[in-house]
């Protein structure tokens, strides 16, 4: 059966846009299944409704775990998880210390990814998409951030690299563009469906998906606009 492993950032995203909703259609086209971990539910679910700012926000989302449209994942990938966790947070170091970039619900993501052979994880952070596909550009991005000479362990991002693979990476703004191609947004085009594209990825941009305004650019150049 086919999979996505879904962080918590994407499931955030769609809710702040008011476009969770197309998860449901979604899910149907892919025939197969959206997974969470058990961390990420905590993230989304667990811990926003003991607050008061969020808890709506967790109920809704609860609807679509209780639904099935999103589903838990039920290995323990606790140790895993742990392993994997520590070695990523011991790549990228500053003179006297490793930086601590990675959260625990982002690596069980990953960890679930292989257990499950999964198509990809859903991420929109930018920090783990660029340990996986460019870990000396984000090198040079967080010497750049931090103004501070930043180096990596090649031992451990080797043995990072070993352990996780090939791990395909999408974010809330490509499922977005499959929902437009899809006509699931048409409603909201009002005869201009360019503008309707720009809003949807300037949209989640804005709440956190690591999409930038050349890439949106190039994509709706891609979709004949």
């Amino acid at each position: 059966m086919k999979s996505l492993v879904f962080d918590s950032g994407p499931v955030i995203s769609l809710v702040m846009d008011n476009l969770m909703w197309t998860l449901r259609s979604l899910n149907k086209k892919f025939n197969g299944d959206f997974y969470i971990t058990n961390e990420v539910k905590n993230e989304l679910i667990d811990k926003p409704l003991t607050s008061k700012r969020f808890k709506f926000e967790a109920m809704y989302i609860k609807e679509f775990l209780d639904e099935g449209v999103l589903k838990l994942a039920d290995e323990d990938l606790t140790v895993e998880t742990n392993r994997l966790l520590r070695l990523s947070n011991s790549i990228y170091k500053t003179r006297t210390e490793y930086l601590k970039l990675f959260q625990k619900a982002e690596i069980e993501s990953l960890v679930l990814v292989k257990h499950l052979n999964a198509e990809a994880l859903v991420v929109d952070e930018r920090t783990l998409r660029m340990l996986i596909e460019e870990p000396q550009n984000l090198k040079d991005l967080l010497n750049k951030k931090l103004s501070r000479k930043v180096t990596i362990d090649s031992s451990n991002l080797k043995q990072f690299q070993r352990i996780i693979g090939d791990v395909n990476v999408i974010r809330s703004s490509e499922l977005l563009v499959v929902a437009f191609e899809l006509g699931l947004l048409d409603k909201y085009a009002d005869g201009n469906r360019r503008e309707l594209l720009d809003g949807i990825l300037w949209g989640v941009k804005l709440r956190g998906c690591s999409i930038s305004s050349e890439e949106i650019y190039k994509i709706i150049k891609l979709e004949g606009f």
